[in-house]
């Protein structure tokens, strides 16, 4: 698989993912992966939606509106998650960077969907009184 196909693969997936989450809180879902992200405001609100925490969006769509929403999602998942986005800037999604876009989703993905999977199996093996206390996603 080529490297453009591999990306088409990753966008629709994280797509379909993203508007799986958004619809069923009766958020727009997303029709154009790059250009819905660009602003914040989507990432914001799956954000959102993921830990019931609220983000508050800044509404502009001036560049420096968009640039402290995505800053602030940044800020937001290495404070609370101790997710690092290595390489990855509000520029670079703001700039519709698709790779560095690609990335910042994965990270998304990865901690609230394969290490929620991960800790309810371990949950499961181990029993479920001992590890809600220790795993936390």
């Amino acid at each position: 698989m080529f490297a453009g196909e591999r990306e088409d693969v990753q966008k629709r997936t994280f797509t379909k993912w993203m508007n799986s989450r958004l619809v069923r809180a009766n958020k727009q879902p997303i029709q154009n992966f790059v250009e819905d992200l660009r602003d914040g405001i989507v990432l914001m609100q799956l954000l959102e939606i993921l830990t019931g925490k609220n983000l508050n969006p800044e509404r502009g769509s001036s560049r420096v509106h968009q640039l402290n929403n995505v800053d602030h999602i940044i800020k937001f998942m290495e404070k609370h998650y101790n997710i690092k986005l290595v390489n990855i800037s509000s520029d670079d999604v703001v700039d519709g960077n698709l790779k560095l876009i690609l990335g910042l989703v994965w990270n998304i993905v990865l901690h609230w969907q394969v290490c929620l999977s991960l800790c309810l199996i371990v949950c499961l093996f181990v029993g479920l009184f001992v590890c809600l206390p220790v795993f936390v996603c």
